[in-house]
């Protein structure tokens, strides 16, 4: 009975260093090193899943449900027109409007981005910048910040939209009502119907500024 009690002693002890053997198997290891490992990347920088995103985002354009006469008061006043239509839709980001005057155009006060430009639909516009200012765009611009279909104003073709703007972006060289703050001079226009260069610079070259048109709007 002794030798009994002996051998499994010996037994117990047998194991008890076979699990320490299993400790010591990596000298100072600690037990989170699993959990550490995870949080490391391959090229031994620290991963952020949350904040690695390589896509651009994409940037919306809409067409304004509402429409304005040309004193908007600035293009500061445009901007606002867009942004607060964009708000009442619940689309995210800041919107300026797709015009220009003697004091700037999209080409010098929007931000230049890698894009996507899409309407509200997720429909693609422009792949980015340079796309959407190279003479034509993908699709016509002809949704509103609800993504309801838009027919702009009829003025001379139907479909008008303020712009006095190229489709590089830059200045028409229009009177642009006087820098967007009078009803009695005249501007140019684009249209909703188009996808060549008339989507920004259309015929309608000569329009009184009482007349009231829709705004496009890019979000930044």
């Amino acid at each position: 009975m002794v030798r009994s009690r002996a051998f499994l002693a010996m037994l117990l002890v047998g194991a008890c260093g076979e699990v320490k053997l299993a400790n010591d198997a990596a000298p100072g290891a600690s037990a989170d090193a699993s959990e550490g490992a995870d949080a490391i990347a391959p090229d031994g920088s620290a991963a952020d899943a949350a904040g690695a995103d390589a896509t651009p985002s994409d940037r919306r354009v809409f067409v304004t449900s509402g429409t304005f006469p040309g004193d908007l008061g600035g293009l500061a006043g445009a901007d606002a027109q867009c942004q607060g239509a964009a708000a009442s839709a619940g689309l995210r980001g800041t919107y300026r409007a797709w015009l220009s005057d003697s004091t700037g155009s999209p080409s010098t006060r929007m931000t230049q981005d890698a894009g996507p430009y899409r309407l509200v639909d997720g429909t693609e516009i422009a792949a980015d910048w340079a796309d959407l200012t190279d003479g034509s765009i993908a699709a016509p611009i002809d949704l509103n910040e609800l993504g309801e279909p838009s027919k702009g104003t009829f003025v001379c073709q139907g479909g008008e939209v303020w712009t006095s703007t190229t489709a590089s972006g830059t200045p028409r060289g229009d009177i642009a009502c006087a820098d967007w703050i009078s009803t009695e001079e005249t501007s140019s226009a684009g249209n909703v119907g188009f996808t060549d260069v008339n989507w920004t610079e259309s015929a309608c070259s000569v329009i009184t500024c009482e007349s009231r048109l829709p705004l496009y709007c890019v979000e930044q």
